[in-house]
This record gives structure tokens, sequence and C-alpha cells, in this order.
């Protein structure tokens, strides 16, 4: 299958009853547990969205999550939050050595 630029009609977003990500297609194909990827988080994160498939190939391309409809934007939204979760390190009681590796 072919990476397409899509416009927000052309596909739809939803969760299933466990919780994965649905993608249905143009041609009305439904694509489980698909994963959201950013293509610049840190300096464009609400530009260049991937929709992923289970097999690695790229399904859907979104150039801008702020042209979604309101549903498919909040779904989008929650699962890149997940993805890119980074805990901060508040602070730091030992370290072992200051060679790699250290713990």
């Amino acid at each position: 299958m072919e990476t397409t630029t899509i416009t927000p009609p052309d596909f739809g977003l939803e969760r299933d009853a466990f919780g994965r990500l649905v993608l249905t297609d143009a041609q009305g194909q439904r694509h489980v547990g698909i994963s959201a990827v950013r293509a610049f988080p840190l300096s464009a994160p609400g530009e260049g969205i991937s929709l992923v498939g289970g097999e690695g190939r790229e399904l859907v391309w979104i150039d801008r999550v702020d042209q979604l409809p309101s549903a498919a934007r909040a779904l989008l939204e929650e699962e890149l939050a997940v993805r890119d979760f980074a805990p901060t390190l508040l602070k730091l009681h030992a370290v072992s050595s200051f060679g790699v590796p250290s713990t």
C-alpha cells in the first residue's frame, strides 16, 4: 500500500473495545492498532504526523493536526501524549561511577 496524503474527510479514527486506535481509510478498510508518529516532535509538534500500521508501513500522512475534525484531533492528541511521555528527572541521589555503564 502506498503512502498518501489524505484530507481529513477521507479517513476516520476511533478506538476499539480494547482501547486500540483504529483507522478507516478512504477505501473503507479498517486498520487496527495503528501508531501515531510525529515527524518533527520538537520543532513542529503539530505538523507532520504519520499514522503507521501494525506492520510498520505508513498509512496516512497528516500535514497539520489542527486541520482535523475535533473528534479525530482529540483521539490523535491523546495517542501522541502517551507516545511522547518523557519523565522529568527531579533529583539524582547517587551515581555509581562517571564511566559508562553506571547506575
